[in-house]
């Protein structure tokens, strides 16, 4: 690189580290970022920005190869460079640098369960980064594409964070920066900085695609054409720029398994074993991967195969965590599969582990511990294979997202059937077949399902059915924007606290829906009527043939209040829609539609004629919105 100036030079060895990285070179990307780090600074004094990539390739490396202390020696790497970004003069790029350091920080300080200084390094980032909108956004010069690419990227991670955070830390968080969190905004920024093609484009495509494939599916969320369109941009874009990309390419993959292509997906995942190398975690991830596509297809054997496969790598470097996890679905596949001696072997690995000298076992590692237990031990009533590993797939790989329409109509007749006559297995086969019909958009036979295992008020909080059932009974109704009732059974899913079995993966699900069903809440009209004692109050709108109205409601905790709906044709009598009830606040909110089989009046009806002393609150949200006036009675 001689004859380049030095801002030239360090912008030609930051791009082919980056190249390197993304191209699976990790020893070259290193070699590059450290050669940065202890280049004679120019102008612009650019050493923290390779430090910062450096400590990133440090981490991946580490992982991947199944080193140990990865995330500690990252941290060291990252405040390092600080340490060098800090020596820099005073220069927007400094802020942006100093920002994005202290934010990865915090981020990998949470990743080591160190949730306070974590949640505190992230919020302090933005002293760095809240002039970014204006200085680094608008940054003029020739360091503008850089600057601004870094900026885009900061931001976008930074609100992003902010956005998924428990409510309790969204709130500090909030508090300490100033700053609320905005996830369209979030990605609004990624897509942009990809589309720029600045030196943090690749980062910023892979983080997008990566929220919209997996973080989605996790969450529950639907990814449109339009979110698969630009995936398959990005990809496109990713195999040019970065041929065979094992980051890129293990997203594809998952779009496959989305798509209800199990044959692509799992075509990606070989075509990515020539490309491991020495990095032995990546082959755990492609036969877990292989493991989960077998499930969806409902190959037990094969799944239980990939998932041995996959534990054995682990086994082969001395590493103990997520041997027990994987061994457990191994065993639970072949249960199911009918290889009873393959899933002794597998249970008695489990047992080997448990009895191991290691107090730090990782989340999942003590799940499948307390599985090894019940299964020893008779507990929990009649042991079922099949719904522990269908509870496995659809709260915690959310693999099931991945079927066919049939294998999903199969796989839930299997279900029906292995739970018998049992009120504890049948509520388990109720919430698997809700959650499976939701994620195939079969939301009427969704809710029978879950309504089913709500009436059979059996089980206990230890077990998570009951607060499990409420969820995916709130998510149903929340798609179909019922959102007072689905914010009434998302708090009820919550009420159940933190220690029963599903607690941990339910709890961020949480936090995402409650989110969006708030925000749903806040864009649509409310009525609030006050019905006063001894009085009744309506809703009353004219409508049109075929028009199809729709209405929730929802009291003030402790109150109750009559309600009934009328339809009357034009010319003839009123016919009731929905037959006289009487409502407490703690049955949860009303709900009702109708289609018009004429021209007629709908009247909505509140009565609380039977109360002497005690007015009522109630919120009404209808549609068609602009149609229904108040009328007292």
């Amino acid at each position: 690189m001689a004859g380049l100036d030095p801002w030239e030079r360090d912008m030609a060895l930051m791009q082919q580290g980056t190249t390197a990285l993304f191209s699976n070179d990790f020893t070259t990307a290193e070699r590059a970022f450290q050669t940065g780090m202890h280049a004679s600074p120019g102008l612009r004094d650019n050493r923290g920005a390779f430090a910062l990539q450096y400590a990133f390739v440090s981490v991946i490396k580490g992982i991947a190869s199944l080193a140990d202390d990865q995330l500690a020696e990252c941290l060291e790497r990252l405040w390092q460079a600080d340490a060098l970004a800090s020596e820099a003069a005073a220069w927007t790029g400094k802020d942006v640098m100093r920002g994005v350091i202290t934010l990865m920080g915090g981020v990998i300080q949470c990743l080591q369960h160190s949730f306070a200084k974590g949640v505190w390094n992230i919020c302090s980032s933005w002293k760095w980064l809240r002039h970014l909108q204006t200085d680094a956004l608008n940054f003029e010069g020739r360091e503008s594409a850089v600057v601004r690419s870094a900026a885009l990227f900061a931001l976008a991670v930074f609100k992003l964070l902010i956005s998924v955070l428990p409510p309790s830390m969204m709130t500090a968080a909030t508090w300490i920066s100033g700053m609320a969190g905005n996830r369209e905004e979030a990605l609004g920024m990624l897509d942009s900085c990809w589309r720029e093609d600045g030196m943090l484009a690749p980062w910023a495509g892979l983080v997008w695609a990566a929220y919209q494939l997996d973080s989605k599916t996790f969450l529950g969320e639907v990814q449109s054409e339009a979110d698969f369109s630009q995936c398959c941009e990005i990809f496109e874009w990713a195999q040019k720029q970065f041929p065979n990309s094992i980051f890129f390419a293990g997203l594809e993959a998952d779009m496959a398994a989305i798509r209800h292509d199990l044959p692509r997906a799992e075509e990606l995942c070989q075509g990515m074993e020539p490309h491991i190398g020495e990095l032995r975690a990546l082959e755990w991830v492609l036969n877990y991967k292989k493991g989960l596509y077998a499930l969806a297809a409902l190959d037990w054997q094969r799944a239980a195969t990939c998932f041995q496969e996959s534990l054995q790598v682990y086994i082969d470097v001395g590493r103990r965590s997520m041997v027990p996890f994987t061994a457990v679905y191994s065993s639970l596949a072949y249960m199911v599969a009918g290889s009873q001696d393959q899933a002794d072997r597998m249970f008695e690995l489990v047992g080997e582990y448990q009895r191991m000298d290691k107090s730090n076992w990782g989340r999942q590692d003590r799940w499948a511990f307390k599985v090894y237990d019940r299964y020893c031990n008779g507990t929990m009533g009649q042991n079922s294979p099949l719904l522990d590993l269908a509870e496995c797939m659809v709260m915690r790989s959310r693999c099931t997202v991945w079927m066919t329409d049939d294998t999903a109509e199969e796989f839930s007749q299997l279900l029906k059937d292995a739970a018998q006559d049992d009120g504890l297995q049948i509520a388990r086969s109720c919430f698997c077949c809700a959650d499976i019909a939701q994620d195939h958009d079969h939301l009427d036979l969704a809710l029978g399902y879950a309504e089913k295992g709500l009436g059979l008020g059996c089980g206990d909080v230890q077990d998570g059915m009951v607060p499990m059932l409420h969820f995916v009974y709130g998510l149903v109704q929340h798609r179909l924007h019922r959102n007072l009732i689905a914010q009434h059974h998302f708090s009820l899913a919550g009420s159940f606290g933190s220690d029963h079995a599903m607690a941990k993966p339910l709890s961020f699900r949480l936090v995402s829906l409650n989110a969006r069903v708030n925000s749903a809440l806040e864009q649509q009209e409310v009525h609030v009527l006050s019905v006063s004692a001894g009085y009744k109050q309506s809703l009353v709108a004219k409508i049109n043939h075929g028009t199809e109205v729709c209405w929730e409601w929802g009291l003030d905790a402790g109150n109750d209040v009559g309600f009934t709906a009328t339809f009357q044709p034009a010319g003839s009598e009123a016919v009731e829609i929905q037959p006289p009830e009487n409502r407490t606040a703690e049955q949860g909110p009303g709900f009702g539609n109708f289609s018009s089989p004429a021209d007629g009046t709908v009247t909505l009806e509140w009565d609380n004629s039977f109360s002497y002393l005690r007015s009522k609150t109630v919120r009404v949200r209808v549609t068609p919105e602009t149609k229904f006036h108040l009328v007292d009675i």
